[in-house]
């Protein structure tokens, strides 16, 4: 019997949820999160072997096979060059190149979840409003709270040694970088919400995904925000939207507002963001220093300059402190490859919004791809803290719902 679309499907739901919100156990693992790898792929089996009747092979998933493939050939070219360069090379260094593999099967559970009966969109945009408001209760607790929660924080999630993040929210990922990345994507997509529902639930879980951005203090992220909010009205799947404008004049004279009245007790609480943001838009300062934008510049320049090949990859850079998703992939994979995958993110930008104005009357399936749409206008801005996107946690989300945009896009305009 072919069950409604309108039903959710609670497997994959349920399966993002759990890589989400998994203990990262520090204490055990440290920063690594290496253990989500197998649940993920464990996950993705399951979904595959209740859906599998629904998998066929096109053109273009064809493509995306040859994309990771690539990736992965790369991969492979520097890691042979570490072996006859780096003679500490282990066999941890084997299992780096094999990332690409389980990109390409969570992409596949994406394709494979949007040709089953049930309707993805909603079930995707249920896990977001879902998410939300975890990731807002645990960034209060982590920042707020702290000496009520750290017991449990400090085995679950968060590193009790690094005390740099003691006062920020680093949430179910350990770090503020990839907390914030993925807050990102949840504000976007509940603004486009909310300029439809107008609803006073939509109101509040808008309320939470911003302050959770704000919470983990990722000066990078936080400026990627600034710069997609600015950008917001004038793209497509704004223009005929009265309540983007109204939003953007509001919260622009709120920032204004607070920064002009309260800019001493911000400071004060928020320290470490606003201090760098400011020195950042005045004058540079930070850049020319020893600021975090400062170590990221240099992390890329190292990588041009250690890169003797340039156009591919010239080691995998174990052990070697690369960040950013320039400095790493200049380093793992070429500029070449690096351009690629920029463009990549600039042409799922464009079918995103494309998908947003044709379904525009859909309300989750408008703030499904618009939110999705300026999440990847943004990435190449937010990526230059670290590449968030390739955490085990985020990837599994990442692809999926990547596949769902780019298996979309060739359903409605293919």
């Amino acid at each position: 019997m072919i069950k409604s679309k309108t039903n959710i499907d609670y497997l994959l739901l349920l399966s993002i949820l759990i890589v989400l919100v998994f203990p990262l156990f520090p204490p055990i693992f440290g920063n690594n999160s290496f253990h989500i790898i197998p649940i993920s792929l464990i996950l993705s089996g399951v979904i595959f072997l209740k859906n599998y009747k629904y998998f066929s092979i096109s053109k273009d998933f064809i493509k995306v096979c040859v994309f990771f493939f690539i990736t992965f050939l790369l991969l492979l070219l520097s890691l042979i060059n570490d072996i006859f360069n780096l003679p500490e090379t282990g066999f941890s260094d084997f299992l780096g190149i094999v990332k690409p593999v389980y990109f390409l099967i969570f992409f596949l559970v994406g394709h494979i979840a949007l040709n089953n009966s049930f309707n993805t969109i909603k079930t995707l945009c249920l896990f977001f409003d879902i998410v939300i408001i975890l990731s807002f209760i645990l960034a209060i607790s982590e920042v707020f709270f702290i000496d009520h929660f750290k017991r449990i924080l400090y085995i679950l999630f968060k590193r009790e040694e690094k005390l740099v993040i003691l006062d920020k929210a680093t949430g179910w990922f350990g770090v503020t970088y990839y907390f914030a990345y993925f807050s990102l994507l949840t504000f976007y997509y509940i603004l486009f919400k909310l300029s439809k529902s107008k609803n006073i639930k939509d109101w509040f879980l808008l309320i939470f995904a911003f302050f959770t951005v704000i919470l983990t203090q990722s000066r990078t992220v936080i400026i990627s925000l600034l710069i997609g909010l600015m950008i917001l009205p004038f793209l497509k799947i704004s223009r005929k939207n009265s309540f983007i404008k109204l939003f953007y004049i509001f919260l622009f004279s709120i920032i204004f507002i607070l920064l002009f009245y309260y800019s001493e007790i911000i400071k004060e609480n928020f320290k470490y963001a606003y201090v760098g943001i400011l020195r950042t838009i005045e004058n540079g300062t930070e850049i020319g220093n020893q600021g975090s934008l400062a170590i990221r510049f240099d992390q890329i320049i190292w990588s041009w300059n250690t890169n003797f090949y340039k156009i591919i990859g010239f080691g995998l850079g174990r052990g070697v402190p690369l960040e950013s998703i320039y400095a790493q992939y200049i380093y793992r994979y070429g500029i070449v490859y690096l351009i690629i995958y920029l463009f990549l993110f600039l042409y799922f930008f464009i079918i995103s919004t494309r998908l947003a104005i044709k379904l525009q009357e859909n309300l989750k399936d408008y703030a499904f791809f618009s939110g999705f749409g300026v999440f990847y206008l943004t990435s190449p801005i937010s990526l230059f803290a670290s590449s968030s996107h390739e955490m085990p946690k985020i990837a599994f989300c990442f692809f999926i719902c990547s596949a769902v945009v780019f298996k979309m896009y060739h359903k409605n305009f293919k």
